[in-house]
């Protein structure tokens, strides 16, 4: 599953212009994701350095990202440059009806239910 997560009030505390503090256990929910093979892509409204501090600041906790404001190739052929980020689920504080403890506990599921599902060899 490709998974898109926005930066300020859902990762880390609305500061904008600043970085606000690690919503800590989110990120790890998310890293766990990508460990359970999941694509992690992060959809921000920054850009320039404040989109590279962002960047660096959630690498510093062990996040990495498949893609940064961008569509994945490999799973959304033809319409990489398309404004929409193509995803199977969004976490954004500006979402309608945002709960940052359902996002948490969803994005745990999903891990969850991926590291179970693994063929055993």
């Amino acid at each position: 599953m490709i998974l898109v997560t926005d930066f300020d009030g859902t990762l880390v505390s609305d500061k904008w212009p600043e970085i606000g503090d690690v919503d800590y256990d989110l990120v790890q929910a998310f890293i766990a994701a990508k460990k359970a093979g999941h694509k992690v892509i992060l959809n921000t409204c920054r850009k320039g350095e404040q989109l590279e501090k962002a960047v660096r600041f959630l690498k510093f906790y062990g996040l990495t990202f498949d893609g940064v404001n961008e569509n994945l190739l490999d799973e959304f052929q033809g319409l990489s440059d398309c404004r929409k980020i193509f995803g199977d689920f969004y976490y954004d504080d500006r979402s309608f009806n945002w709960d940052r403890d359902a996002a948490l506990w969803h994005v745990c599921r999903i891990s969850c239910q991926a590291a179970v599902m693994k063929p055993v060899k």
